[in-house]
């Protein structure tokens, strides 16, 4: 096909789907619909969305066949490139998330749906996956009176075990802190219920 213009190329490639099997052109249609929706999308989205992605796969330290096929679907989809799956590498969680905010709010719910899809492809979803899963849907897709925000952090010189939560506050609010005190029976019972464990002593 050397030489020849992208109308070509395509035309060459429906008559061969059309000799060959006939349903490939519908698979074909869909590839190409669903690549000019976004056509338009800029490099620190794919980026954020291939970082997202490689986040979910690598959370249960379980690499599954079935997540790579997905993996590779979702590149197609959203024609992810290599240049954005180094740009991505260099992303952290919540710089990524944040990048996303700032899509259209359908994309949004695409995409937690696209990532819901992903962490179920091997038919399992992990704690760590889930935690993310809740995560994403807090801030991109749950319309939520409250300001919902995910921080990165590098843990190699902190020492937190998995069960662990982690309560910040910027500043003493005591109308957090009421509630808090007031239904805290409450609170440790449903973060038990998650799976946490927490030191009441």
């Amino acid at each position: 096909m050397c030489g020849t213009d992208n109308k070509t190329t395509h035309a060459f490639f429906l008559c061969l789907c059309i000799k060959s099997d006939p349903s490939l052109l519908i698979d074909y249609y869909l590839l190409c619909k669903h690549r000019a929706k976004y056509i338009d999308m800029k490099q620190s989205e794919r980026a954020s969305i291939f970082r997202i992605v490689t986040d979910l796969i690598k959370a249960d330290a379980i690499i599954d066949t079935r997540e790579i096929e997905k993996l590779d679907s979702i590149r197609e989809r959203f024609a992810i490139k290599k240049e954005d799956e180094v740009l991505g590498s260099s992303y952290t969680f919540a710089n990524a998330i944040r990048t996303l905010l700032d899509v259209p709010k359908s994309l949004q719910h695409e995409l937690t749906a696209t990532f819901n899809e992903l962490a179920m492809s091997d038919n399992f979803c992990a704690r760590e996956e889930a935690l993310m899963l809740v995560a994403l849907r807090l801030c991109m897709s749950l319309n939520l009176n409250m300001e919902c925000k995910v921080v990165s952090m590098d843990t190699s010189s902190v020492n937190l075990d998995p069960t662990q939560i982690l309560y910040v506050e910027s500043d003493f609010d005591n109308d957090v802190n009421w509630e808090i005190n007031e239904r805290f029976r409450e609170i440790v019972a449903e973060v038990r219920l998650a799976g946490f464990d927490l030191d009441l002593n």
